[in-house]
């Protein structure tokens, strides 16, 4: 529209039709972010109580609601400025845990030990005094990967059976690690770490869930750390023991 003083020269039409999709979407981002500086849900859930109901409407939404992964960043960096969390540790070198999201309950520190370039290991006081009184163990590394943080190849656990029948499986986890790589150099650091920080651990059986192949390889490590008569079970198959 063009005027000249109190004259009405020219009159145009705005035909552009507002993208109601792309609004609703950047209102469900506005929404979001907030919730994230100002509530302590989880950003998974965030995200999915305000993006998953735009699936409901036209088909023109679906195009323009973007994934969880491209606006994680987004949300987290949120909720860390208003927390005043630093941004994530590039490297495991970089990790400094503070004192206060180690320490449980009753005044236990959680993290058993942390070693060289970098082994994290957690565990809690009952659950060492269960690796020094138990002799078989079931350790796993497979489908851990993707569960890892971005520091990390893989978090390794151990477990214990607390008692199983054939009523109830009581197979209990006992300790975890986070390792750096999968190197047979790395898995013989962390035996020997657990023999030397958990006094009496001395386990006769270790299933893993190595291929046999590889279990013979890190058999020999093994032996180095834990007592002479100690038994290595591949869950593939393969069993290797003192005499092998």
């Amino acid at each position: 529209m063009k005027t000249k003083l109190t004259e009405l020269l020219e009159v145009n039409q705005h035909t552009c039709v507002p993208d109601v999709a792309l609004l609703e979407v950047k209102k469900a981002t506005y929404i979001s972010k907030k919730r994230a500086r100002e509530e302590d849900t989880p950003t998974p859930d965030i995200y999915r109580e305000e993006f998953e109901k735009l699936f409901t409407k036209e088909l023109d939404f679906v195009g323009k609601i973007p994934l969880y992964v491209s606006r994680k960043s987004t949300l987290c960096r949120s909720r860390h400025l208003q927390t005043g969390v630093g941004s994530e540790p590039a490297s495991s070198i970089e990790i400094d845990i503070p004192l206060e999201m180690l320490t449980l309950e009753a005044g236990q520190s959680f993290l058993c030990f942390e070693e060289g370039e970098k082994i994290l290991c957690f565990s809690t006081s009952k659950a060492k005094k269960t690796l020094a009184t138990k002799t078989d163990f079931l350790s796993t590394r497979d489908g851990t990967f993707k569960s890892s943080s971005k520091q990390f190849t893989q978090i390794y656990t151990m477990h214990v059976d607390m008692g199983s029948n054939d009523d109830e499986i009581r197979i209990v986890p006992v300790l975890y690690a986070l390792l750096s790589n999968k190197n047979m150099k790395t898995y013989r650091r962390l035996f020997t770490i657990l023999t030397k920080n958990l006094g009496g651990w001395k386990p006769t059986t270790v299933t893993l869930d190595f291929e046999a192949s590889k279990l013979s390889k890190l058999f020999s490590q093994m032996l180095d750390c834990m007592d002479a008569t100690t038994i290595l079970i591949s869950r593939f198959g393969g069993t290797f023991s003192r005499s092998d």
